[in-house]
């Protein structure tokens, strides 16, 4: 009984450490995001403002807090969602801080030695897969590429999210950058037009993980005219401009 009581000591004060430092390792507008108490979070960010590493050390972080809970994390398939969070993110968490995750990447889900999960999914592709997230509980579901969904995501969100949420009132997070799609729910909680939504907004200049300045100026220098497109005021700018010569 001795034994198991300090090896669960142990145990516990390294779950501990662990936290401290997955929670340190984020910037100051990361922090005032994962801190923020609101139940319905959007994030509306440039391109490489850390949106999705944001993601993952907030998931990372309810894993280490709270034994045998799930997270979720949604991008537009299957398959992108894994290339943005596997490798580049909660691989990249995990070894930092020796949080020893083990990854099944046939299934897509990260388990934590307390028994907490997360699942990593797709969406868009059509309402089954929405489908597939009915009859789970979760304490956080961060969906990423907020602005790029061709499903109904208010019912994705609010009918079929929103009862996976009561059992441990958890919380779901909307991440994206502005884009061709001028309308829909993400375009709505980023002009504030959708209420009950707590918005969070930064630029890649505050990521103090990349040279966000230094790529401004090379375009500036090199390719100037691309500063006049509708895709640099969306990725470098963050603003809802619409391509024209799109065809589709």
């Amino acid at each position: 009984l001795l034994n198991d009581l300090l090896e669960e000591s142990v145990a516990l004060a390294d779950s501990k450490s662990s936290l401290s430092s997955v929670a340190s390792s984020a910037f100051p507008e990361q922090r005032k995001f994962i801190d923020d108490p609101a139940k319905l979070k959007a994030l509306f960010c440039t391109r490489r403002a850390a949106k999705s590493f944001t993601a993952g050390i907030y998931m990372t972080e309810v894993c280490l807090t709270y034994p045998s809970t799930n997270c979720l994390y949604v991008g537009l398939t299957r398959d992108t969602a894994r290339g943005i969070i596997d490798k580049d993110i909660l691989k990249v968490i995990d070894r930092r801080h020796s949080l020893d995750m083990d990854a099944n990447k046939t299934l897509l889900e990260y388990t934590y030695p307390n028994e907490s999960m997360i699942k990593v999914i797709g969406v868009d592709v059509s309402e089954d897969e929405m489908n597939k997230a009915l009859g789970k509980k979760y304490r956080l579901v961060c969906i990423d590429e907020g602005s790029l969904y061709t499903i109904n995501m208010r019912h994705f969100i609010y009918d079929i999210l929103g009862p996976a949420m009561a059992d441990e009132e958890g919380t779901i997070c909307l991440f994206g950058t502005s884009s061709n799609f001028t309308q829909g729910l993400f375009f709505d909680i980023a002009n504030k037009k959708e209420p009950g939504w707590s918005v969070h907004r930064w630029s890649a200049h505050q990521n103090p993980h990349i040279n966000w300045q230094k790529q401004l100026d090379e375009i500036r220098a090199n390719r100037p005219l691309y500063m006049e497109t509708p895709q640099f005021r969306q990725w470098y700018l963050n603003e809802w401009v619409i391509e024209t010569d799109k065809l589709v």
